[in-house]
């Protein structure tokens, strides 16, 4: 998962005053870069842009989750076209992908659903 702190130009500006480094050392910082943004240097201007205001935010997998109330069934949707539907009152369950129910669950249980997500982002 990547993640990154968001800093405007007067934020920026201010950090590369105070730390007297090029946009490059403070765009490594910021962006947690795997080589070069790991110094101690680094870690100093992210908790200082943080002090400034900044917020730090996450890029992840994007996944939508509905409760019908209706029927009681929770549909996680993903970008692949696979929809997964939860049975809250049955504890039943079913992967559907192009519009076919290719798997089915009985008894699942919350442990379950990372496995059943998994394998639905597989298709």
């Amino acid at each position: 998962m990547r993640k990154f702190i968001h800093a405007d130009k007067g934020v920026t500006a201010k950090l590369k005053a105070i730390f007297k480094c090029s946009d490059r050392t403070i765009r490594n910082a910021l962006t947690y870069d795997e080589n070069k943004g790991n110094s101690d240097l680094c870690r100093k201007i992210r908790f200082t842009a943080l002090q400034y205001g900044c917020h730090t935010y996450t890029v992840t997998k994007e996944e939508e989750c509905f409760h019908d109330e209706a029927d009681g069934i929770m549909w996680l949707l993903y970008p692949n076209g696979a929809q997964v539907g939860l049975n809250k009152i049955t504890g039943e369950g079913e992967i559907i992908f192009k519009g076919d129910v290719v798997a089915r669950y009985d008894k699942v249980q919350l442990t379950d659903i990372p496995a059943i997500q998994a394998k639905a982002l597989a298709f």
